[in-house]
Order: structure tokens, then sequence, then C-alpha cells
């Protein structure tokens, strides 16, 4: 007969086991595996699965299985998170200006606690949505795609991330694991900047100066001693090659990097960035106050519409009361006709 399946392991115990696993981390997670270590391990994982037995609601594990499930659980979160790299920068949103960019700044500088916090995240990231479009140039962004933007900024620039929140299961493992789940970064990943860190921007551009093309006449002689030339550099580049070390100097082995900015240049960067800043709370208080105008025209007509309905209320009730009025008469009249009658027949009798 086939073993019985066992019932799946719920979220609650998940967590039990993960409660249980985080005082022994060092241990289960040590990459040792001679003998004394793995004696240890197995008397670990037995303590675990003792303690979790104890407190089990789908049916006893073995200590094997409660592995596995960790196990799947660490493959889990890992795959996680990779995705959510991958969302985070690779399927981009659309580019912000500097503009935006100095404006999105700003707005999460202001909510960072509301941001950091689980409980008002979400009401958070509407408010800077909400503002964000009010200041925006280029197209309206809902909260999500601000989100997304902030985490690759963050991504980017290497610094800003918010403390892990352990809610879930996924979360709970990253803050067990700390540092494990971090991929293994290179600086050497990208040679685009081989030309500026090795050979200096003055180097490059001296060398694209000279490779830049110029119409020459040529002669009969030029050409022989062009082709001597020529054979000379190939004999020597032959020597350099077959002996490079005795014929390079020290400053050639290892060059120097040049990554001196000009003060000028970094003054005019500071100030261009104080501008966008001034212009862009130049323009929020000019929406503010083009809002509160609007505000207060809307009230003023309001206002001329209240009076207006007054107006046509009393002119509507001009011929209601003229009618009471003429009632009023009407009635008068009749009294004083029968006073007169009544007056008339007390004189017959």
């Amino acid at each position: 007969m086939s073993k019985r399946r066992s019932k799946n392991v719920n979220d609650a115990e998940k967590h039990m086991l993960l409660k249980l696993i985080k005082p022994q981390l060092s241990v289960v997670e040590n990459i040792k595996t001679d003998g004394a270590t793995n004696k240890m391990k197995c008397s670990v994982w037995e303590n675990i699965t003792t303690s979790y037995n104890a407190l089990k609601t789908t049916g006893p594990r073995t200590s094997s299985q409660l592995k596995a499930l960790f196990d799947v659980m660490k493959r889990k979160t890992k795959k996680d998170k990779s995705s959510k790299k991958i969302n985070s920068n690779i399927h981009q949103a659309t580019e912000q200006t500097e503009r935006e960019k100095e404006v999105m700044l700003d707005l999460i500088s202001e909510n960072k606690l509301s941001v950091d916090s689980l409980a008002c995240s979400t009401n958070a990231w509407d408010t800077i949505a909400e503002t964000y479009n009010q200041l925006q140039t280029s197209g309206v962004k809902i909260s999500s795609e601000l989100k997304m933007m902030n985490q690759r900024d963050t991504y980017k620039t290497e610094g800003g991330q918010s403390m892990i929140h352990p809610s879930t299961i996924s979360n709970k493992i990253i803050d067990m694991m700390g540092n494990r789940f971090e991929s293994i970064e290179s600086p050497y990943d990208c040679d685009g900047d081989f030309p500026n860190s090795y050979l200096g921007p003055n180097d490059i551009n001296s060398i694209v100066e000279e490779s830049t093309l110029q119409p020459k006449s040529l002669r009969f002689d030029d050409v022989v001693d062009n082709q001597h030339t020529e054979y000379e550099n190939i004999t020597s580049d032959k020597q350099l090659m077959q002996d490079p070390l005795k014929n390079s100097t020290s400053q050639e082995k290892f060059p120097k990097v040049s990554t001196r900015v000009l003060p000028k240049k970094v003054y005019e960067n500071l100030n261009e960035l104080t501008n966008q800043r001034l212009g862009a709370y130049s323009k929020k208080e000019s929406f503010i106050n083009d809002n509160n105008a609007l505000k207060r025209k809307q009230s003023e007509i309001k206002l001329e519409i209240l009076e207006i309905e007054k107006i046509v209320a009393n002119e509507k009730l001009k011929p209601e009361r003229e009618n009471y009025a003429s009632q009023v008469k009407q009635t008068k009249l009749k009294e004083d006709i029968l006073e007169y009658e009544l007056k008339k027949k007390l004189k017959e009798l």
C-alpha cells in the first residue's frame, strides 16, 4: 500500500517553524560539513522537530520534512526577491524630468515616516501621487508607478532603503538571513568607463583629435619614407612585445586616474540645482495661489446664485400675498354685510 499524503502546512505553522529556527540559525546555516558540525545540526533539527510537533495543527512532521520545508521557503524567497528586482529595474516606467525628480525627492522626504510604516504606506503614496500629478509635466502617474520609480532610483544609488518589516514569511526569512540573499556585485561588470578610468578625459580628447581625418597630398618620396618609418615602427613594436617589462616605466605600468573636477563647474551645477528647486517652489506657490483664487471665485458665484434664488422666491410669493390680501378684504366685506342684515332684522322685530 502507498503511503498516505499528509496535510499541507499552513501559514501559522510556517511562522512557528521560523520562530523555532531563528535562535539556532547559526547552527542550521553553518556551511561546514565536518562530522562534529553535522552531528550538531542533526541534534538541533531533532529539537526543532520535537518543539514543532508539540505545537502542530496539521499533523506530525519529521526532521527531513521540516528541512525540506525550510529549503523551499528560502528558495521561494530568493525567487520573489529576484522578480521584484527585475520588475523595479528592467520594466521601467516613463522617464522623469529633473524638475519632477526634485519634486519627488521633496515629497518623499516630507512623508518619510508614513512611507516607511506598513500601516500608512498606501495612504502616504496616494497623497504623494495626488500632489505629484498637480506639479508634473511629463504625464499623470499612479501611486504604484511612483513607488516603482522610487525603488529603481534607490537601487541605483545604493542607499535609502527602508528597514525590512517581518510581516510575511518571505520578509521574515530575509530578516533572518540578512546579507545571504544579496547578490555579489563586481565593479568590473561594465567596461563603459574603461577609457575615463585608465586614460583620463584629456587623453581621450587628444586621441580623438589625432584620429580626425585631414586631406593630404601624397608624393612618391613621401610614400617611400612612410613605408620605411612603418617598417621601423613594426620592428620596435616586436622588441617591445618580446620584453615589455624592461621597456615600460612605472608610470606606464600603473597609469594614474585624474578625476579632479573644476570648482567652477561644481559651482555651476549647484547653482543650476538651486535654480531648479526655486523654480519648482515658485511654480508650486503659483499653483496654490491660482487654486485659492478659483475657490474664491467659486464661493462668490455661489453667493450670487443664492441672492438670485432669494429674489426669485420673493417674486413667487408676491402674487400669493396679493391673493391673501384680497381674500382678507372679501371676508371683511362679508362680515360687514352680515352685520348690516342682522341690525336690519332686529329693527323689524
